[in-house]
């Protein structure tokens, strides 16, 4: 009897600690990846884009259990998995200032309708449907209040003429918005991000269903372990020091008492910092996701989030939770093999372009014929991160279209041999050791934002294009495009003027050179261009539709400049 009463009193001593415990091991390990409810669109991109593999893998993005589509470089777009059929849905956004938050719906193989609520004056609250790359078809104009700052409840119901917005009470009817149909539904912000929390999905049948960022997956399991291993190590503690395992005299009681009470502290502390404030930092280098996916080289393993992750994600394991793995990544559907660097040939107009360097002249003993052969030399935009397969990027769509308008008299080999987060000085060096013997006849240079000296970026422009002077080729240099909605404050003046600074050299050697310099900056940001459907995932990577739009400007330029000059006799 001395006995159970013992352990009903170490029970309740202890069960405050191990639910504390419990919450801080699974708050630790909340992410995209274990939530898992999620598609994170930006990791479903087959050309990489910087901060996807952190926005899946990593806490931030749902720190103090709300979705925050504005961390690492804004622009996150989140598909819920499962298909909806849904008469209503409510939820609460905040949007932070200069931003948006789209939440679309209906969405399938062909396309999505959307509700863009923005606090950003040029690009309004409207209602719009789009293609699957997110082309606007139609756009109509939302007739609501200005949002604030801070939290809105925002409530979608289907109705006969329409949709039925609610806005903190206030409602209105947006009678060209389609109806709730059965697809996915997906919420994506602007720029400087947005905040979504506390979703219900009320279906045509059936109860509502709450939708929640906090990771209860494994909790009876963790919750079992960290009681069992609190007793465990306050049952040494008494055991060394009292020479007893369980409460057998008051002195005892008082060391159970201080043990519990230490350790509810303890665990209390952490949590408070942990949710109040270190979950939302952004670690200054990603250790987590280097060991999965080592496409970048410049980040360290070590470092104290790298810690702090491994610590609770063995003790997640521990109790029987799961933790990151590729195999992970692979089974929810996301792409293991991905682009970030050429080469990249282009051949035939019908065959594929592939990951390889293609054959030089000497290599090849067939018949002579005029054949056009150009190059792409830039960083992470000119390969085309950020468009969803190799065919959607800028670079394969120019070739495919230079390949047709040449098709009746000339052949078109097309060789991309961009490296992301290089700068123009590497460039030159890859293209001096590796694409020489190559003999382009136009090299097409598409660089300016990874560039921090003005002075050097001269120098070496000027460099490459003695060097293809040289060789006979041809220059086209392209000023490589930010997106203006990011170039505000701080930030414009930090960034943009020295990208601006850039395309001031390129426009002069273009000059000096008698050679063109595309503006690809200045037609990007065009409102016009804005207003077609989002072209960025964050301040350099097009997007698919950013990708088409930038093809169709450069590509009859391009083919201005293969007309000026016949093409070179080749063996092939």
């Amino acid at each position: 009897m001395k006995k159970t009463k013992s352990f009903l009193l170490i029970f309740c001593l202890i069960l405050p600690c191990a639910l504390l415990l419990t919450e801080s091991v699974l708050y630790s390990q909340n992410s995209l990846y274990l939530n898992n409810q999620w598609i994170v669109q930006k990791r479903m991109m087959s050309l990489v884009v910087m901060g996807a593999d952190e926005y899946l893998l990593t806490r931030i993005p749902l720190s103090q259990n709300r979705l925050n589509l504005g961390s690492y470089f804004g622009n996150q777009e989140v598909v819920f998995r499962e298909p909806q059929l849904l008469d209503q849905i409510e939820f609460k956004i905040k949007v932070e200032d200069q931003s948006y938050l789209d939440f679309t719906y209906n969405r399938n193989e062909l396309g999505y309708s959307g509700l863009r609520f923005s606090r950003q004056r040029e690009l309004p609250s409207i209602s719009f449907e789009s293609a699957a790359n997110g082309k606007f078809n139609k756009t109509s104009s939302i007739r609501c209040n200005e949002l604030s700052a801070g939290w809105h409840n925002i409530s979608i119901l289907n109705q006969s003429q329409g949709l039925r917005i609610q806005i903190d009470g206030s409602s209105f009817l947006v009678s060209e918005a389609p109806s709730l149909a059965l697809g996915h539904i997906a919420f994506r912000s602007g720029p400087t991000g947005a905040e979504v929390d506390e979703i219900i999905l009320r279906p045509h049948q059936g109860r509502p269903v709450p939708i929640s960022f906090r990771n209860s997956k494994n909790w009876l399991n963790t919750f079992a372990f960290n009681l069992f291993l609190l007793i465990i190590i306050g049952s040494l503690i008494s055991k060394f020091s009292q020479g007893a395992f369980l409460i057998n005299s008051r002195k005892a009681l008082f060391q159970w008492v201080m043990i519990s009470f230490a350790a509810f502290f303890c665990a209390g502390a952490w949590f408070c910092f942990d949710y109040g404030y270190y979950s939302q930092r952004t670690p200054v280098d990603l250790g987590i996701t280097k060991p999965l996916f080592p496409e970048r080289t410049d980040l360290r393993y070590f470092s104290v989030e790298l810690v702090r992750f491994k610590i609770f994600a063995n003790w997640y394991k521990l109790s029987g939770g799961k933790t990151i793995s590729q195999n992970g990544v692979a089974q929810r559907g996301y792409p293991m093999s991905r682009i970030y660097k050429g080469p990249i040939f282009c051949n035939n107009p019908k065959d594929d372009c592939i990951q390889k360097m293609p054959p030089v002249d000497s290599q090849i003993n067939n018949k002579n014929e005029k054949l056009y052969r150009i190059l792409f030399v830039g960083s992470s935009q000119a390969i085309g991160s950020g468009a969803e397969k190799l065919e959607d990027s800028f670079f394969v769509r120019i070739h495919r279209y230079l390949s047709v308008a040449l098709f009746s008299k000339y052949r078109l080999e097309s060789i991309n041999a961009s490296i992301s987060s290089f700068t123009s000085t590497d460039l030159l060096k890859e293209y001096q050791v590796h694409y020489i013997e190559q003999k382009p006849d136009l090299v097409i240079i598409n660089l300016s934002n990874n560039d921090t000296s003005s002075i050097q970026f001269l120098a070496t422009m000027e460099e490459f294009l003695k060097l293809n002077q040289f060789l006979g080729a041809n220059t086209l240099l392209v000023e490589e495009a930010n997106d203006y909605e990011r170039s505000t404050g701080l930030f414009k003046k930090a960034f943009s003027q020295r990208l601006m600074a850039n395309h001031q050299v390129l426009r002069r050697l273009a000059k000096q050179y008698n050679i063109m310099s595309l503006p690809l900056h200045e037609f990007i940001n065009k409102p016009e261009n804005y207003n077609k459907g989002p072209l960025w995932w964050d301040i350099v990577h097009l997007t698919t539709l950013g990708q088409e739009l930038t093809s169709d400007w450069l590509a009859p330029q391009i083919l201005k400049v293969l007309r000026s000059r016949p093409p070179r006799m080749r063996k092939s």
